[in-house]
């Protein structure tokens, strides 16, 4: 999909380019901040501190691709309102999926989710048609004046209803929000007039009900929404917490820690807030591993810097802020979605989705564009600059593009042999992708778990290891504790093994690893004290291998308590009888033997009268048996 995506954008750039009749002198700053953002994206790539290349690869040409849509609204004939029906056409294409998923025609291609569409995951599903909503709303309105588009005002309004439907099915509270924000604005600008005309706002006993009526019933949909779900909002608010509460580098924080950065470090700083400040609860209740920080502007900051994220926050509030008279039906869609866009930032992850991002550089280009712009400069030199460094630009990221999405053509077909058990082959695969994707912590967790099958721990430890620095992905730190465990390196092992169990505390499975690596290593009270915590772990989600793993704490708590007992006593014994009092009983007892033995002699001989013999001959088996006992008590103690 990259791959064709890279091919598709290239091919729209080189035709709006090569086609385009005006030039872009009187929009030069829109064009200055952009290139800004390019420019950055590339200094990280040349800087070395990028931990997803391929997303590198896609931003830049999104952004550059900003430019070809801005280029195509200057081409003649109707450009915009084609790219508009093409947006109309991609929404048609994925509400047919959803409602095929959520009938049961066709499976979603992530089981765990009943709708996805073609992103398979609800939330990025949701979000997409969200932010696209008010432009649908936008043309029905419109539509709606004209007989002549009676029959497409019939389509748009039945996208519209099947859209909203999706929606309530998807449960995305952020789409929710971010659809009924854009959809409002066009409403409101569509009737403003009508509401101005009626003098609604002028009649004080009027305007002063209706706005304390919208406040309550505002915040009464916010705690409706935020009740629905209520984990997941908190699990969202935990991880703005956790990044905030982390010490990041002082200096990175203008230029940024590169991309990536985000998606490789969360997880060990949620291992280092839960081991440090231990945490409620409910947070180690609703703890999990997250690749996104759920607000983009926050990640934004941590990864590209203040500079970048200025620039984003500038080009967002240029393209909704001003120009809203005179607005075409194309124009007002665009602004809307954009508003729709910047709250679904706050709270989830848009720039994430490929469509999504794409639907906003749509939006941008026709929202900075046109007659009256407060854009609108004579610098012809730096215009003619940006133009002059895009078509390089995008050749170059493009190629780089395509070149990462075929190293992740080898890596899916290593993936493929792996499950078809061919161990050899798709280690094969997996190397030829290792010097494209060296900086990819998911494919070096794959390659280290081929090699831990194949019985190589050295190596598995080599490319797991460079996988958790690159990620904090907790399967991966739980396979490089398996690897370290096989490779008798025990205590390697429950450092890997801790981290996981911390990045998400609600999980059982790495504390199952940790109790029975204690058990394994003789360490009894560790053991006892994580089957302890186990079976005190109320699990998400209730399985039947979390009721095993349970069980089974159960009866290693009690084999537990029963050695802990033979230890406690054997420690007693070893007061009792230490090794010192045994080896000078032993003595005694030889000399005891030999005594008898020579007492007998002397008897056999007529020297020593007969009749003395049995205090002496029991007094030795006393100590004989007492022997006996002692030798048999260190035996236990050892046991």
């Amino acid at each position: 999909m990259l791959f064709l995506f890279y091919i598709c954008s290239f091919v729209f750039f080189t035709t709006t380019w090569s086609g385009m009749k005006e030039d872009w002198s009187r929009n030069s700053r829109t064009c200055f901040i952009v290139s800004g953002i390019v420019l950055s994206l590339f200094l990280r790539y040349v800087s070395g501190n990028i931990y997803g290349t391929y997303r590198l690869y896609t931003m830049a040409v999104l952004w550059i691709l900003f430019f070809s849509f801005y280029a195509a609204q200057s081409l003649p004939g109707k450009n915009r309102r084609f790219l508009a029906w093409v947006v109309i056409a991609t929404v048609s294409v994925e509400t047919v999926l959803g409602i095929a998923q959520s009938i049961g025609l066709l499976e979603n291609s992530d089981p765990q989710f009943i709708i996805g569409g073609s992103m398979t995951n609800p939330g990025a599903y949701a979000g997409y048609l969200g932010v696209t909503t008010p432009l649908i709303l936008s043309l029905l309105v419109s539509y709606k004046k004209n007989k002549r588009f009676e029959n497409i005002c019939y389509i748009l309004g039945g996208l519209f209803i099947l859209v909203c439907y999706l929606l309530i099915l998807s449960r995305s509270r952020g789409a929710w929000i971010a659809c009924g924000a854009g959809c409002l604005c066009v409403l409101c600008y569509r009737y403003a007039r009508f509401l101005r005309g009626t003098n609604y706002w002028s009649k004080k006993a009027i305007r002063t009900p209706t706005i304390i009526l919208s406040a309550v019933l505002i915040i009464a949909s916010g705690f409706f929404v935020f009740k629905m779900k209520e984990d997941s909002a908190l699990g969202r608010i935990l991880v703005w917490k956790v990044t905030l509460s982390t010490p990041h580098p002082h200096a990175s924080l203008l230029w940024g820690n590169g991309i990536g950065y985000f998606e490789s470090q969360y997880g060990k700083w949620q291992a280092d807030y839960f081991q440090e400040k231990e945490g409620t609860e409910k947070e180690r209740h609703i703890a999990g591993y997250v690749t996104t920080a759920y607000n983009e502007f926050l990640e934004l900051g941590l990864e590209q810097g203040i500079i970048v994220t200025a620039c984003i926050a500038a080009l967002l509030v240029m393209a909704t802020g001003t120009g809203w008279k005179n607005l075409s039906t194309i124009e007002l869609g665009a602004k809307a979605s954009i508003v729709s866009i910047t709250i679904l930032m706050f709270c989830s992850y848009p720039l994430k989705v490929l469509p999504t991002t794409l639907y906003l550089m749509f939006c941008l280009s026709v929202a900075l564009y046109g007659k009256k712009r407060l854009l609108s400069t004579g610098h012809r030199m730096i215009s003619n600059g940006v133009r002059s460094l895009a078509g390089p630009l995008i050749c170059v990221f493009a190629l780089a593009g395509m070149i990462n999405a075929y190293g992740y053509y080898f890596c899916h077909r290593g993936q493929q042999r792996v499950m078809r058990h061919d161990l050899k082959g798709g280690i094969e695969m997996y190397k030829k992708a290792q010097g494209i994707l060296r900086k990819d912590g998911i494919f070096h967790f794959y390659l280290g778990s081929a090699y831990f099958l194949s019985a190589e721990y050295q190596k598995a430890i080599e490319e797991l290891s460079v996988s958790c620095t690159q990620c904090s992905n907790p399967s991966s730190f739980i396979l490089l504790g398996n690897a370290y465990r096989e490779n008798r390196d025990t205590a390697k092992a429950i450092d890997a093994y801790t981290t996981a169990v911390y990045i998400q505390p609600s999980k059982l499975y790495p504390k199952y690893l940790l109790a029975k690596l204690y058990e394994a290593a003789g360490d009894y009270g560790s053991a006892g004290e994580w089957a302890s915590k186990i079976l005190a772990t109320d699990e998400k989600v209730p399985t039947t291998a979390a009721k095993e793993i349970k069980e089974e704490m159960r009866l290693l708590l009690k084999q537990v308590v029963i050695k802990t007992k033979k230890m406690i006593i054997n420690k007693k014994y070893r007061k009792w009888l230490p090794i010192p009092i045994i080896v000078g009983i032993v003595i005694i007892q030889t000399v005891a033997i030999l005594s008898i033995l020579g007492y007998h002699w002397l008897i056999e001989k007529g020297m020593i009268p007969q009749g003395r013999d049995t205090a002496i001959t029991g007094a030795c088996i006393i100590l004989f048996i007492v022997l006996c006992i002692a030798i048999l008590l260190r035996f236990l103690q050892k046991k």
